[in-house]
């Protein structure tokens, strides 16, 4: 598949699939004379190789032109399945243009002119490229406003899901790495990449009906490409080259796959063409959505929705934080979170105005996840997770898990938990630390949640329910134990404040006082749990709003940690300084940055939610240590 990637020659005449904006010179016979661009072609055995180009192709033989003008010949099994794709494809492409007219007039006002004009000229490797131009797509501003989602009553899945049996791994060291799905097209495509130093790597792709559990398709090829996305009639897969190549980085590829072969299709660079860094251009989020429409999403946050078949792009709109963002079941509305704020912005309707709100401290390398029937959004950075309550905007969790890192993929299997990392379940009201799936992949669409667990022999795809019902019994009993958690109904709760300033110091003794009352505690001047209050600053800092430019302001940094014998067990912390701004020009902005520097936020600790249950830190404070109540192993039976 690195054929794909890298090899400009395979490009040079692009297949025609129905609907699909490509370049390429007919044919009038199977011959391919007219392809000048010499290629890299292999033997199934991958032992030979020759550099070549197509002569013609007959009775099942394919007659390979030297650069020294001698012709090989091989029979067209003998090829590797990349190559006997890329003949498949060529000879498709035949078959649709044989009863063509060659001399068809395109009206010059047409859309198929228009595009045809815009087509870049061949570069010196002999690749032709979709090109981009964004002049006639503006770009809208996603600001702050009214918080009102109306996402409307979600679809659940049209068909029941099926287990899938895989084949095996190929390679010990072979290893999946992602899953496009399409729950309308009912597929997905699994991909499976190898590289181990001094050997070929290579990318294996899978093909699978999720509503009758079978394999369609198991195709391997050279190089190192990620399924992305795949289209509603289940066909066409949008790959990303995930290669360190800087020259090739950021690529998008649309293939097939069929039988063994990678079909390639088309070639393109979605923000090729964008004034921005080169490092911010690569894709890391595509879907596809209603009408044939692909989104995509840059490293940037830089989002952009596609007509699929032409390529051009529809609409755009940027969001600071490079999140990664969840779209909802029926696929209208888009939810993000990046550079402090959450919303939802429509698809379906340009002209309807986001839904925005402050996310405080949610700045960048976010996952975010919607639950099951899209009621609650939930998002994670580095050592904090929010979740909110979509319909009322209610911060649902906000804050720290101790002992669990959360800047991994972010997934939401069950309406009250979400899972971090792939395999850590948490319950999103008490904060606890349930359980650890371990040993699979896991995949969620249209509110279903899946694992893949793959194995050298062979390999299952399985829908599951999680949390499933040994981990909801311990739960409850987990709850009703006395010396499992520090912090649950009527346990007693001291205060240290001194790390507060004196002059604030009243103030949050009595917020905090009244969090404890309120979260069902007793205060205790001698408690082994103590709330720690800290107020730092201030702290003269440059902070930068993504509409409005740069402001110098003064940071205070107010924290709150629950201790047990000395041992951080949770914590939550917040600024002075706003997520979101707004106001006429930048003075009027510069009044409201001034007057929040002039003191901390005090607010905070009267607005801290505090967990229900809190468990106990490591014995060795290590913060590493997750404290999971317990653990399950994927295998082909499904949970151990």
């Amino acid at each position: 598949m690195n054929n794909f990637l890298t090899s400009t020659a395979l490009f040079r005449h692009c297949l025609v699939a129905a609907g699909l904006l490509l370049f390429f010179v007919p044919f009038a016979t199977p011959s391919f004379a007219q392809d000048s661009g010499y290629r890299k072609w292999k033997d199934s055995t991958g032992k030979f190789e020759i550099d070549a180009k197509i002569s013609k192709v007959e009775d099942g033989t394919v007659f390979l032109e030297k650069r020294n003008g001698s012709i090989a010949k091989v029979p067209l099994k003998k090829l590797s399945a990349l190559d006997q794709g890329y003949i498949q494809g060529q000879m498709a492409a035949l078959e649709a243009k044989k009863d063509a007219n060659p001399f068809e007039t395109v009206d010059s006002g047409s859309d198929e002119a228009e595009s045809n004009s815009k087509a870049p000229a061949t570069n010196s490797g002999g690749l032709r490229t979709i090109s981009v131009d964004f002049t006639t797509c503006a770009e809208t501003s996603i600001d702050k406003g009214k918080w009102e989602p109306k996402l409307g009553q979600q679809p659940s899945l049209s068909f029941e899901p099926k287990a899938v049996v895989l084949p095996g791994k190929k390679e010990f060291f072979e290893k999946m790495t992602g899953a496009a799905v399409n729950q309308f097209a009912k597929r997905a495509v699994l991909t499976h990449r190898f590289s181990r130093h001094g050997k070929q790597s290579y990318t294996r792709m899978e093909l699978v009906d999720l509503a009758t559990g079978k394999v369609l398709a198991n195709a391997k090829g050279e190089g190192d490409w990620q399924a992305l996305a795949i289209d509603d009639s289940g066909e066409n897969v949008v790959v990303l080259n995930v290669s360190k190549n800087e020259e090739t980085k950021g690529q998008l590829g649309t293939v097939r796959i069929e039988g063994k072969a990678i079909v390639p299709v088309e070639l393109w660079k979605p923000y090729e063409t964008m004034d921005k860094p080169e490092k911010e251009k690569v894709v890391t989020y595509a879907k596809f959505i209603n009408d044939n429409r692909l989104l995509t999403v840059s490293q940037s946050g830089a989002v952009v929705v596609w007509n699929f078949e032409n390529k051009k792009p529809i609409r755009r709109f940027s969001y600071h934080g490079a999140c990664q963002p969840s779209l909802t079941n029926d696929r209208k509305h888009l939810a993000i979170c990046g550079g402090d704020i959450v919303g939802f912005v429509n698809l379906e309707d340009e002209d309807a105005t986001p839904s925005v709100m402050d996310a405080p401290g949610m700045n960048y390398w976010l996952s975010s996840a919607l639950s099951p029937q899209c009621k609650r959004f939930a998002a994670a950075t580095m050592g904090k997770l929010m979740v909110w309550d979509i319909a009322s905007g209610k911060v649902l969790f906000d804050g720290k898990i101790p002992g669990l890192p959360t800047n991994g993929k972010l997934y939401f299997p069950h309406e009250d938990f979400v899972m971090i990392n792939g395999n850590k379940l948490v319950e999103i009201a008490s904060g606890i630390k349930l359980w650890q799936y371990d040993g699979g992949f896991p995949m969620s669409y249209g509110g279903q949640f899946a694992y893949a667990h793959v194995e050298r022999d062979k390999g299952k795809l399985m829908p599951v329910s999680v949390p499933h019902p040994a981990a909801m019994e311990l739960l409850k009993k987990a709850k009703a134990q006395s010396d499992l958690f520090i912090l649950k109904k009527n346990a007693d709760v001291g205060l240290d404040l001194t790390g507060v300033p004196a002059k604030y110091r009243g103030d949050v003794e009595q917020s905090l006082k009244d969090q404890i009352s309120k979260s069902g505690f007793k205060y205790s001047s001698g408690a082994d749990v103590i709330l720690k209050a800290t107020i730092t600053g201030p702290k003269t800092e440059a902070v930068s709003y993504h509409f409005a430019g740069s402001f110098v302001v003064k940071q205070y940094r107010s924290k709150l940690e629950v201790m047990y014998q000395g041992k951080p067990a949770w914590s939550a912390g917040a600024g002075n300084i706003p997520g979101m701004v707004s106001g006429r020009g930048k003075d009027a902005i510069k009044k409201q940055l001034d007057k929040a520097g002039r003191s901390p936020n005090i607010k905070f600790f009267g607005s801290v939610t505090l967990p229900d249950f809190l468990q106990k830190p490591s014995g060795d404070g290590n913060k590493r240590q997750t404290q999971m109540l317990g653990t399950s192993r994927i295998s082909l039976n499904g949970l151990d």
